[in-house]
């Protein structure tokens, strides 16, 4: 299948510019040409096609290939260049990238700039064209990705998805707030993949897992001979490595109170000092840090800096735990257990019953948690139907719902008592989930002034 074949609305797209279009594989063949480019060249695109950029050169139509530049020097490349027609052509060379940030074309971009004299600002043109001609090619690849976990169907996650994109799409620090196991570590992934960043590294580094004596040379690097025992050629921090990507701070509560004056400076000014050295040196470096402490709290008992908080805090995301987002827990679950349903060759599914207790259960380690779950569901459980005894006893026995919905004619209970206790049961779990009782009295369909004998009746 031609690249035209499997790119048709890309290729669409492209025959509506006004520039010249050249696409080739990683080895330098050409895989198609716009019909711009074509009448640029004065030439029959199709006969081009399958053979190599150099024939370009060899037919005298342009005076280089920029495509076997980007080759030979792995990098964006740009240049000016004449056509066979005397015309001279702003032409920018560069790697197009998938979403695991592997090269898959390249892309050369050209524009007439005979009749133009300040080339610098075309240039910013032509660059600023071809950020976008990668950041729609990369959109159309994670559009087609299903992420472990992120996943979701109510508000909270719309929500989610709204400031995710939002983030990605300008280069501000971001905090990422959330329990353990909510998946900041995939918020924080798709933020990278969706921005401009994509194909630079995203490094991460979790804050509390660190010996307190290494944090400092773990991040920022060290100079040869800095301490004894340090390498003697010296070593490149995760802020160097992160240099044009993403460098993702886990835990950033963690982070020891004399390396958080170093971490602003660098947030400030964007340069830093190895250990031990005195040349300082500047990256480009977007950070994203998540914590499932109360930093604001922190701040107040001194141990963390406010200042650095402010800085951090540009961007903030909330991710709601499972508790506040039930109907997100069966399609998350569901997802889970297709997972490893395939994994493990079975054919699981859940009885109804089954998959009230799920979405009743508190989740304390969330995603985290409801997959582990799942995976021990899957493999143990031999029936094919997995039904409420199949979970574990502190979402079986301890469940509300399930004790107050059993009605035993052998415990000689009455129809009023047990009505009694369903209904104090719901009150009890809206009353819990609401600020005021007016707000729970919404909820329930009732006045105010009934909920309060409700209340009441039940010592609540």
């Amino acid at each position: 299948m031609s690249f035209e074949q499997e790119n048709k609305l890309l290729c669409l797209a492209f025959e509506t510019i006004q520039d010249g279009i050249c696409i080739s594989s990683l080895s330098g063949e050409t895989l198609w040409l716009n019909r711009e480019n074509e009448r640029m060249l004065g030439i029959n695109r199709k006969e081009f096609f399958g053979e190599s950029t150099k024939k370009f050169v060899q037919k005298k139509l342009v005076t280089s290939s920029i495509t076997e530049e980007v080759i030979s020097n792995k990098k964006t490349i740009h240049t000016v260049q004449e056509y066979s027609n005397g015309k001279k052509y702003l032409a920018t060379g560069t790697y197009i990238y998938d979403e695991n940030s592997q090269p898959l074309y390249i892309l050369v971009h050209t524009r007439n700039i005979t009749d133009v004299t300040n080339t610098s600002n075309k240039l910013e043109e032509a660059e600023a064209l071809l950020r976008k001609y990668s950041s729609e090619i990369r959109k159309l690849k994670i559009q087609k990705l299903k992420e472990d976990s992120f996943i979701g169907e109510g508000d909270t996650f719309k929500h989610l998805k709204s400031s995710i994109e939002q983030a990605a799409s300008v280069n501000s620090n971001v905090l990422i707030i959330g329990e353990t196991g909510v998946g900041k570590n995939v918020v924080t992934r798709h933020i990278h993949d969706l921005s401009e960043r994509s194909h630079q590294p995203l490094i991460h580094i979790n804050c509390g897992a660190i010996p307190e004596n290494l944090v400092e040379s773990e991040l920022f690097g060290y100079k040869g001979g800095a301490f004894s025992g340090a390498n003697k050629e010296g070593k490149l921090g995760l802020v160097e490595k992160a240099h044009k990507g993403t460098l993702f701070l886990d835990e950033i509560g963690e982070l020891p109170l004399h390396i958080q004056p170093k971490l602003l400076q660098f947030l400030q000014s964007g340069t830093f000092l190895r250990v031990g050295d005195t040349v300082e040196r500047k990256v480009d470096v977007r950070i994203i840090a998540a914590t499932n402490n109360d930093l604001l709290k922190s701040v107040e008992e001194k141990g963390f800096r406010a200042d650095l908080y402010f800085r951090l805090n540009v961007l903030s995301i909330y991710v709601k735990p499972l508790r506040e987002r039930k109907e997100d827990i069966i399609p998350i679950f569901y997802f889970y257990l297709s997972k490893y349903n395939s994994l493990y060759s079975k054919s699981k599914t859940l009885d109804v019953q089954t998959l009230d207790l799920l979405q009743e259960y508190s989740w304390p380690g969330n995603i985290r948690e409801l997959e582990n779950l799942a995976e021990n569901l899957a493999v143990t459980v031999k029936s094919e139907v997995i039904m409420p005894q199949d979970l574990p006893d502190y979402i079986y026995k301890n469940n509300n719902k399930l004790r107050s919905n059993s009605f035993d004619l052998n415990k000689q209970q009455s129809l009023t008592t047990y009505l009694e206790k369903i209904e104090k049961d719901i009150i009890t779990e809206v009353l819990e989930n609401s600020k005021y009782t007016r707000e729970a009295a919404e909820k329930l369909g009732i006045s105010q002034s009934l909920l309060m004998r409700r209340k009441s009746k039940y010592a609540l």
